[in-house]
């Protein structure tokens, strides 16, 4: 009990670490092994109070339904994360991402009297590439639209 306890602490630590890392790279791989490590610990502390509570009422039935507890975790964790995989691999849009980007571009092309359309973009690691289409003014400048479209970029 003892080893397995500590094993918790250093991995709650382990964990912190990982998140870290993960804010500034958003590497996949660093959420799934944050997300690995996680799911070890609420293991750990399954097992610790299915035998609490089997030594503390005698009852038996505790462990196997403790057990099912902590491997329907497993399963739940491991398919987010697939699904997750799947949507970086497919390009899927980000919601959050897509909001902000388009209430920006909003904000910028209407200060600007400008139009935007065909906004797309994806996440690649801890960069998000955009890419739209800026609509000018027939009797704007060349010079002058390159420099507008430099500043909303």
């Amino acid at each position: 009990m003892f080893f397995i306890v500590s094993f918790i602490f250093i991995n709650i630590f382990i964990i912190f670490y990982l998140i870290k890392k993960w804010n500034k790279y958003k590497s996949i791989i660093l959420e799934a092994s944050e997300k690995h490590i996680l799911t070890d610990c609420w293991t750990s502390v399954a097992v610790i109070f299915a035998l609490f509570m089997v030594k503390l009422t005698g009852i038996i039935l505790f462990d196997p339904i403790i057990a099912l507890f902590a491997a329907a975790n497993i399963l739940w964790t491991g398919a987010k994360l697939i699904r997750q995989s799947i949507a970086g691999l497919m390009d899927q849009a980000n919601l959050i991402h897509h909001k902000k980007i388009t209430e920006f571009l909003e904000a910028e092309t209407k200060y600007k009297n400008l139009e935007f359309h065909n906004l797309r973009h994806r996440l690649s690691g801890h960069k998000i590439l955009v890419e739209f289409h800026l609509l000018f003014h027939n009797d704007l400048k060349l010079e002058k639209a390159h420099e507008i479209a430099c500043e909303i970029e």
